[in-house]
């Protein structure tokens, strides 16, 4: 099984398929690289779809093929960003991967097929010979991807990294890097592309729920369960039965990388595994840490370039037990074991590889101090002078929220991913 990585960087993969961004089409033979992007008019595509209206309910994967003397890349949009672009004679195939899934309409365990752009009217696309609209490929459900366990060393000696993506005709396409401890079921940091061409409007689906995906993480214990019974492993913790009947201790599945970073409903599916999600308190999962990834889609669409996007966790929050005695938090807890700690910082780094600008956040994921202490400042403010000032920053109870230069962030979080940041990436409050 090869891999290509699901991001608009330069691919190396002979067969040639590549799995469509949001804003797909030809970059006439040349490779393209983040933030370098040539435009066309969609009008001049032979075909053309809208992600937001021309797509089946169960839509499934779109790749595109561009090689040039066995480099492959990314076909990038000139026009309209939420728009697939193809020229006529231009092969797309069109796919529905994972486990006991199907396209329909077609012979059974069709899993994908190549289809032909014709420029004709209502039948855009044709498979041997037979017209199509590209309303009319839809999978049995929707693909939501799997883990793909790497076997390769990340962030400390003790973690591994991971990829959720597709495989494609035993080809392996990375959406998400993972970087998870096994021994405590906990995800140091995970890394993706947000695409900012993609990001003016996003198609809302369903949202599926979150799964395990077999990647041997949560040994013993499920994962969905331990999320299930938080309220009762906080009053075993604090020994307090009134401890759950505030609203501030309900505890989200939180997202790392955010689905709303990604367009298209597959890749978003993606995003709902538990290796992709920490525990995170409501208030501050829907408070003040939805805001920062609003602000960040929003200067990528100001960009409108390529981000780099590391989101990831430090330190283990606790809580006085009954006694005063300080108790670390995990969501499951046995005689010899401490699985999915909560932690007690998030953050979050984004680089933009063009300018090589580069800015970090730090959330404190606790709703009940009454007042910051200076050890939960890991590194020095700079909302103001690098214009991500918000009032709503300064909110304990949403989500106290700081920012900081990358370098002075990972003096204290040391497997925060290294990028080549020169200067830092101000934002427009």
């Amino acid at each position: 099984m090869r891999d290509v990585t699901l991001v608009p960087l330069l691919l190396l993969a002979s067969a040639g398929w590549l799995l469509a961004p949001a804003h797909a089409a030809s970059a006439r033979g040349r490779t393209v690289a983040s933030g370098d992007r040539p435009r066309r008019d969609q009008h001049h595509a032979a075909c053309s779809v809208d992600l937001t209206e021309d797509l089946a309910e169960k839509e499934p994967l779109i790749l595109q093929k561009q090689c040039t003397k066995n480099v492959c890349s990314w076909k990038l949009s000139e026009g309209d960003e939420d728009q697939l672009n193809f020229e006529r004679g231009e092969e797309v195939l069109i796919a529905c991967p994972d486990k006991n899934n199907e396209l329909q309409g077609f012979a059974s365990q069709t899993k994908s097929v190549v289809a032909v752009c014709s420029d004709k009217p209502d039948s855009s696309f044709k498979v041997n010979g037979e017209a199509f609209t590209i309303k009319g490929f839809e999978c049995e459900r929707i693909p939501k991807g799997e883990i793909m366990t790497k076997n390769v060393a990340c962030g400390h000696r003790n973690a591994e990294l991971m990829e959720l993506g597709f495989t494609v005709r035993d080809q392996w396409y990375s959406l998400i890097k993972v970087c998870h401890v096994k021994a405590r079921s906990e995800t140091l940091f995970t890394e993706h592309i947000l695409q900012g061409e993609t990001t003016k409007k996003r198609r809302i689906a369903k949202r599926p729920s979150f799964e395990e995906g077999g990647c041997g993480c949560y040994q013993g214990f499920s994962a969905n369960d331990a999320y299930k019974n938080v309220n009762k492993t906080l009053r075993e913790v604090t020994g307090s039965s009134k401890f759950p009947s505030s609203i501030s201790s309900n505890i989200d599945r939180g997202h790392l990388a955010p689905d709303g970073d990604f367009p298209i409903t597959p890749y978003r599916y993606a995003t709902y595994f538990y290796v992709n999600a920490v525990p995170m308190w409501s208030v501050i999962n829907r408070g003040n840490w939805v805001a920062l990834e609003d602000k960040i889609r929003k200067l990528a669409r100001d960009l409108a370039t390529d981000l780099h996007i590391a989101t990831g966790v430090f330190r283990v929050m606790d809580l006085p037990d009954r006694n005063g005695n300080l108790q670390e938090l995990f969501l499951y807890r046995s005689s010899n074991r401490k699985q999915i700690p909560v932690p007690k910082f998030l953050w979050k780094v984004v680089y933009d590889e063009k300018s090589k600008k580069g800015i970090a956040f730090v959330v404190l994921n606790d709703p009940f101090p009454k007042a910051i202490d200076s050890d939960d400042e890991l590194c020095p403010n700079i909302c103001k002078e690098s214009g991500w000032n918000d009032n709503r920053w300064r909110r304990i109870s949403r989500g106290y929220l700081y920012c900081c230069e990358v370098k002075e962030l990972k003096k204290f979080v040391p497997y925060v991913p290294k990028y080549d940041v020169k200067s830092v990436l101000n934002g427009s409050d």
